[in-house]
Protein backbone atom coordinates (compact mmCIF):
# COMPACT_ATOMS: atom_id res chain seq x y z
CA UNK A 1 0.00 0.00 0.00
CA UNK A 2 1.34 3.75 -0.41
CA UNK A 3 0.78 5.72 1.95
CA UNK A 4 -0.57 8.78 0.03
CA UNK A 5 -3.43 7.11 -1.47
CA UNK A 6 -4.00 3.91 0.37
CA UNK A 7 -4.19 1.44 -2.73
CA UNK A 8 -2.24 -1.22 -3.42
CA UNK A 9 0.56 -0.77 -5.92
CA UNK A 10 -0.32 -3.23 -8.70
CA UNK A 11 -3.89 -1.07 -8.32
CA UNK A 12 -3.00 2.22 -9.68
CA UNK A 13 -4.25 2.93 -13.28
CA UNK A 14 -0.31 3.57 -14.78
CA UNK A 15 1.30 0.48 -13.50
CA UNK A 16 3.10 -0.83 -15.84
CA UNK A 17 3.26 -4.61 -14.29
CA UNK A 18 -0.53 -4.45 -14.55
CA UNK A 19 0.08 -3.07 -17.96
CA UNK A 20 1.82 -5.65 -19.16
CA UNK A 21 -0.44 -8.71 -16.98
CA UNK A 22 -4.03 -7.60 -18.48
CA UNK A 23 -2.18 -7.28 -22.57
CA UNK A 24 -1.01 -10.42 -21.65
CA UNK A 25 -4.23 -11.79 -20.71
CA UNK A 26 -5.74 -10.27 -23.56
CA UNK A 27 -3.97 -11.96 -26.25
CA UNK A 28 -4.44 -15.56 -24.82
CA UNK A 29 -8.11 -14.53 -24.70
CA UNK A 30 -8.20 -13.77 -27.87
CA UNK A 31 -6.06 -16.51 -29.29
CA UNK A 32 -8.51 -18.88 -27.52
CA UNK A 33 -11.52 -17.29 -28.76
CA UNK A 34 -10.53 -17.55 -32.34
CA UNK A 35 -9.07 -21.32 -31.93
CA UNK A 36 -12.63 -22.05 -30.19
CA UNK A 37 -14.29 -19.93 -33.22
CA UNK A 38 -12.12 -21.93 -36.28
CA UNK A 39 -12.79 -25.24 -35.01
CA UNK A 40 -16.29 -24.88 -34.40
CA UNK A 41 -16.89 -23.16 -37.88
CA UNK A 42 -19.58 -25.68 -39.60
CA UNK A 43 -18.95 -24.01 -42.72
CA UNK A 44 -16.30 -25.58 -45.43
CA UNK A 45 -13.09 -23.64 -45.79
CA UNK A 46 -12.16 -21.45 -48.16
CA UNK A 47 -11.51 -22.86 -51.83
CA UNK A 48 -7.88 -23.00 -52.44
CA UNK A 49 -6.02 -23.78 -55.37
CA UNK A 50 -4.64 -27.36 -54.26
CA UNK A 51 -1.21 -28.65 -55.76
CA UNK A 52 -2.55 -32.48 -54.65
CA UNK A 53 -4.63 -34.29 -57.10
CA UNK A 54 -8.51 -35.30 -56.29
CA UNK A 55 -8.58 -39.14 -55.23
CA UNK A 56 -11.28 -41.37 -54.00
CA UNK A 57 -11.82 -41.67 -50.23
CA UNK A 58 -9.09 -44.76 -48.50
CA UNK A 59 -12.21 -46.45 -47.50
CA UNK A 60 -13.84 -47.26 -50.18
CA UNK A 61 -13.53 -50.72 -50.93
CA UNK A 62 -12.07 -51.97 -54.11
CA UNK A 63 -14.88 -53.62 -56.85
CA UNK A 64 -14.74 -57.28 -56.62
CA UNK A 65 -14.90 -60.00 -58.73
CA UNK A 66 -18.27 -61.59 -60.46
CA UNK A 67 -19.33 -64.73 -59.58
CA UNK A 68 -18.32 -66.72 -62.44
CA UNK A 69 -14.78 -65.09 -62.11
CA UNK A 70 -14.68 -66.48 -58.96
CA UNK A 71 -16.01 -70.09 -59.82
CA UNK A 72 -13.14 -70.19 -62.67
CA UNK A 73 -10.31 -68.92 -60.21
CA UNK A 74 -11.67 -71.67 -57.08
CA UNK A 75 -11.44 -74.32 -59.51
CA UNK A 76 -7.89 -73.35 -61.21
CA UNK A 77 -6.68 -73.05 -57.62
CA UNK A 78 -8.40 -76.78 -56.49
CA UNK A 79 -6.79 -78.16 -60.01
CA UNK A 80 -3.39 -76.97 -58.96
CA UNK A 81 -0.58 -80.14 -58.04
CA UNK A 82 -0.36 -80.17 -53.97
CA UNK A 83 -3.59 -78.23 -53.15
CA UNK A 84 -6.20 -80.56 -50.88
CA UNK A 85 -8.29 -77.36 -50.23
CA UNK A 86 -8.91 -73.79 -50.20
CA UNK A 87 -11.60 -71.03 -49.00
CA UNK A 88 -12.41 -67.70 -50.58
CA UNK A 89 -14.12 -65.22 -48.18
CA UNK A 90 -14.04 -61.76 -49.74
CA UNK A 91 -15.48 -60.33 -46.46
CA UNK A 92 -11.74 -61.32 -44.53
CA UNK A 93 -8.84 -59.90 -44.51
CA UNK A 94 -7.12 -63.31 -45.80
CA UNK A 95 -9.32 -63.73 -48.68
CA UNK A 96 -7.45 -66.69 -50.31
CA UNK A 97 -6.88 -69.40 -47.66
CA UNK A 98 -4.85 -72.52 -49.63
CA UNK A 99 -4.24 -75.75 -48.16
CA UNK A 100 -1.39 -77.72 -48.96
CA UNK A 101 0.66 -80.24 -48.25
CA UNK A 102 3.70 -79.56 -45.88
CA UNK A 103 6.81 -80.12 -47.23
CA UNK A 104 8.33 -78.77 -44.49
CA UNK A 105 9.65 -75.17 -46.27
CA UNK A 106 8.53 -72.04 -46.32
CA UNK A 107 5.33 -72.03 -49.42
CA UNK A 108 5.68 -68.15 -49.59
CA UNK A 109 6.72 -68.44 -53.25
CA UNK A 110 3.86 -70.43 -54.03
CA UNK A 111 1.71 -67.84 -52.09
CA UNK A 112 2.73 -65.45 -54.70
CA UNK A 113 2.54 -68.02 -57.95
CA UNK A 114 -0.85 -67.88 -56.44
CA UNK A 115 -1.34 -64.21 -56.55
CA UNK A 116 -0.04 -63.74 -60.12
CA UNK A 117 -2.55 -66.91 -61.16
CA UNK A 118 -5.41 -65.35 -59.80
CA UNK A 119 -4.54 -61.57 -61.72
CA UNK A 120 -4.50 -63.60 -64.81
CA UNK A 121 -8.12 -65.48 -63.82
CA UNK A 122 -9.45 -62.30 -63.64
CA UNK A 123 -9.28 -61.61 -59.57
CA UNK A 124 -7.85 -58.01 -58.56
CA UNK A 125 -4.54 -57.68 -56.72
CA UNK A 126 -5.69 -54.63 -54.76
CA UNK A 127 -8.08 -56.88 -52.47
CA UNK A 128 -6.20 -60.20 -52.62
CA UNK A 129 -4.60 -61.61 -50.12
CA UNK A 130 -3.12 -65.22 -50.46
CA UNK A 131 -2.31 -67.51 -47.71
CA UNK A 132 -1.07 -71.21 -47.77
CA UNK A 133 -1.45 -73.18 -44.79
CA UNK A 134 -0.52 -76.59 -43.85
CA UNK A 135 -3.54 -79.00 -44.82
CA UNK A 136 -2.71 -81.41 -41.89
CA UNK A 137 -2.68 -79.38 -39.33
CA UNK A 138 -5.82 -77.07 -40.39
CA UNK A 139 -8.08 -79.92 -41.47
CA UNK A 140 -6.88 -83.40 -39.38
CA UNK A 141 -5.76 -81.58 -36.24
CA UNK A 142 -8.44 -78.23 -36.69
CA UNK A 143 -5.73 -75.78 -35.87
CA UNK A 144 -6.28 -72.52 -36.65
CA UNK A 145 -5.18 -70.93 -40.00
CA UNK A 146 -2.84 -68.66 -38.04
CA UNK A 147 -1.07 -70.93 -36.68
CA UNK A 148 -0.72 -73.52 -39.77
CA UNK A 149 -0.10 -71.15 -41.96
CA UNK A 150 3.22 -71.84 -44.23
CA UNK A 151 3.21 -68.40 -45.81
CA UNK A 152 1.20 -65.31 -46.48
CA UNK A 153 1.29 -62.77 -49.31
CA UNK A 154 -0.28 -59.50 -49.72
CA UNK A 155 -0.81 -59.64 -53.43
CA UNK A 156 -0.83 -55.57 -54.13
CA UNK A 157 2.53 -54.90 -52.54
CA UNK A 158 4.22 -57.94 -52.71
CA UNK A 159 4.50 -58.16 -48.52
CA UNK A 160 5.26 -61.32 -47.11
CA UNK A 161 3.87 -62.48 -43.70
CA UNK A 162 4.38 -65.80 -41.85
CA UNK A 163 7.43 -68.09 -43.02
Amino acid sequence: MTEETGARRSDRPGDPLRMVAMASIGVLGLVALGTYAVRSDPRPAVDQPSSAPTTAPATAAPPRPSADVIASAEANVRAEPGVVDMVYDPDSVVTWTIAMKDDGGSRVGRAEAFCLQLAEWGVPRESTIVRIVDARRVLIEHEDYRSADLGTVKCSTGAVFGR
